[in-house]
């Protein structure tokens, strides 16, 4: 069967940009390996730091070719994944779907960016009209939370449950992990809204009580910020990793006992790292924010959006001293048997095979 994937897509063994470009390119990985073919039309890639106006020009002279390349292609392919990025992309996205519909290849929706029920919600009529009509056409409409589910039952439509997954096999941690040094761990765009002050904060505030406390920051962000935020916090416990390729963040996480993440950002929905960390036994302590409360259940702490630092070290500090291990490997089995690459991509294969034959 081959499926054509358009979207953001991570260039093959490259760091990527971000969780929706990573999170597709492990799905191309997996199908590939169940021999899949995957034809692949990656949406245009600017610098996520360049000004929206720059951005804006960028997509404005990639899309329609790309648009064009995956319409006349459309007799090749045998089912279109089209991860949305919506808000803007709405419309063009719309036109490419209703386009491959019409010539009886069926479409497969992904939404998986975590605010797209905000933007319906918020937008014009024109906008919630083309996306409630974008639904209606998709074969089947692809979510990443459960929490959001029924927002997308109220399309008339009966959604499948693909939340983000970890292709390498989930490992618990021995009982020698549970020895200090006291390490924590983030990976992800450092950027404000993903709470990195609050990170780095209640890492000072857990040394203080006299704890020597690591910190292992994994990804990149605007150069003057993350400038800003060394003077600040200049302490030698704080390990700035840079950009790290995909396989290797793992073994970095692993060195770590938590996994701090204080996000904001209006369009987290089930991060990539959050399943990375918690896959290695890194306990979660994380804000009520996108798919957390759903990825997290037992396994950690999920604290108000706005919580301070203070009780995000008093959440580590509580778990640390009263069992991580417990919680380290119910972290470590909860994304083994809900959100490893056997257990999702199965379902996923049998949405494609299910659309092909109803086409």
């Amino acid at each position: 069967m081959r499926v054509a994937f358009l979207g953001p897509i991570a260039e093959p063994d490259r760091p990527a940009k971000g969780g929706v470009e990573s999170g597709t390119r492990e799905i191309i990985n997996c199908l590939v390996s169940d021999k899949f073919e995957a034809l692949e039309y990656a949406y245009p890639a600017p610098d996520r730091y360049w000004s929206r106006v720059r951005k804006g020009l960028h997509y404005a002279l990639n899309l329609p070719w790309l648009a064009a390349r995956v319409i006349l292609a459309a007799r090749r392919f045998d089912v279109l994944h089209l991860t949305s990025l919506y808000r803007s992309y709405l419309y063009p996205e719309f036109l490419i779907a209703c386009l491959v519909h019409l010539q009886r290849r069926p479409v497969v929706v992904h939404l998986r960016p975590g605010d797209w029920w905000y933007q319906y919600e918020s937008r014009s009529f024109l906008y919630r009209w083309c996306f409630r009509r974008f639904m209606k056409i998709a074969s089947r409409v692809l979510i990443e939370s459960e929490s959001l589910m029924a927002k997308a039952r109220s399309f008339g439509i009966e959604p499948v449950l693909i939340p983000s997954f970890v292709v390498a096999e989930p490992r618990p941690r021995p009982e020698q992990a549970a020895e200090a040094p006291l390490s924590l761990a983030y990976a992800g765009s450092l950027i404000r809204e993903k709470g990195l002050e609050t990170i780095l904060e209640a890492r000072r505030l857990l040394a203080g009580s006299g704890e020597r406390v690591f910190l292992h920051l994994i990804g990149t962000g605007d150069a003057g910020y993350i400038d800003q935020l060394k003077v600040q916090w200049p302490e030698a416990e704080i390990v700035w990793h840079g950009e790290v390729a995909h396989p290797d963040v793992r073994q970095h996480l692993r060195a770590a006992h938590f996994f701090p993440f204080p996000t904001t950002f209006i369009g987290e929905g089930h991060a990539n790292a959050l399943n990375e960390a918690m896959a290695e036994g890194l306990v979660p302590v994380a804000s009520d924010h996108g798919a957390n409360v759903d990825v997290i259940a037992d396994t950690g702490r999920v604290l108000p959006v706005s919580a301070t630092a203070k009780q995000y070290a008093d959440a580590i500090m509580e778990i640390w001293r009263d069992g991580w291990l417990t919680y380290s490997r119910r972290a470590s089995a909860r994304i083994r048997t809900y959100f490893w690459a056997p257990v999702v991509v199965d379902r996923l294969i049998a949405v494609y095979r299910d659309v092909s034959v109803n086409a």
